[in-house]
């Protein structure tokens, strides 16, 4: 029974690490393709208008909270929708950011399935398996630091192909606590267990 679960456990790993490399060869496609209408997400950057009072100048359009009348929302463009005659102009941000989250998520599910392998033959307890738990916190704890990475890619190409008028940038805040919580507990977790077989050892050498 255990070892069907592994087994399912396995071939879902597998099955996410193909899909992870087909997904990128067709957004790599896309990407390359001539022309079109492009959706950007920019990705943890915002536009906000100078003028905080934008909204006032439309009779048709209005924002009020309920509760608190007198509180002034302001207009906020997280995404527009611009149309390139090659697409090759928005690669470079995107290869990049895409690049990274590729080569990360393909490193997670590698020690994940070479962790289970030890699980299914029956010696999971080994010195490996402790430094891939700790390569997996130090992923997690890294994660704000890439997604600022990121942030500042994209910040750096859109500030060097799009001209601002009237509209500055404008950066989202991010909570990093659960990543780091996370990671701290794959860390804890591999103090355990390396805890646990420097006992074995131990309890071998006595007997």
């Amino acid at each position: 029974m255990n070892f069907s679960i592994l087994k399912i456990i396995k071939v879902i790993i597998i099955i996410a690490e193909v899909a992870i490399v087909i997904v990128a060869f067709v957004l790599m496609g896309l990407l390359l393709s001539k022309g079109g209408d492009i959706d950007m997400s920019w990705s943890n950057l915002g536009l906000l208008p100078h003028d905080p009072d934008i909204l006032k100048n439309y009779d048709d359009v209005a924002l009020t909270f309920k509760d608190y009348p007198e509180l002034k929302p302001q207009l906020l463009i997280t995404e527009t929708k611009i149309k390139l005659e090659n697409t090759s102009l928005f690669v470079t941000p995107t290869v990049l950011i895409g690049l990274l989250l590729f080569v990360l998520s393909l490193f997670a599910l590698e020690q994940l399935r070479r962790m289970i392998k030890t699980v299914a033959m029956g010696n999971p307890f080994i010195i490996s398996n402790v430094w891939r738990i700790y390569s997996l916190g130090i992923l997690f704890i890294l994660i704000p630091l890439i997604n600022k990475m990121a942030y500042g890619i994209l910040n750096a190409w859109v500030r060097s192909n799009f001209e601002f008028d009237g509209l500055i940038l404008h950066p989202f805040s991010m909570n990093n606590f659960p990543w780091i919580l996370t990671g701290l507990l794959f860390f804890t977790i591999g103090r355990i267990m390396s805890e646990g077989i420097n006992l074995k050892k131990e309890q071998d050498l006595t007997i």
